[in-house]
């Protein structure tokens, strides 16, 4: 679940205010913190931006980092798996 400064970093990024380094770079300074889950959720929403830009084999690339963050506790690691299994990845 996105936590109140991760989601508004993620709103940014998506909607192209924020580029994907800062945003990979802010769920770095943050997992420190928190754990896994802030790169879980990043790499899923890179993944994805990735992915509607047509960027397929760089979409995947952010899932697996995603999902090999191990916190399956997270919607975005499902979201994850399921991008990677739906696309044979």
């Amino acid at each position: 679940m996105q936590s109140g400064a991760t989601g508004a970093r993620i709103d940014n990024f998506l909607l192209g205010k924020m580029s994907e380094q800062d945003l990979l770079d802010a769920a770095d300074s943050v997992e420190e913190k928190k754990g896994p889950e802030p790169q879980c959720e990043v790499w899923y929403y890179a993944g994805l931006k990735r992915l509607l830009n047509g960027e397929k084999a760089c979409a995947a690339e952010a899932f697996r980092k995603g999902v090999a963050t191990g916190e399956k506790t997270t919607k975005e690691y499902d979201f994850a798996e399921a991008e990677l299994k739906d696309h044979g990845r």
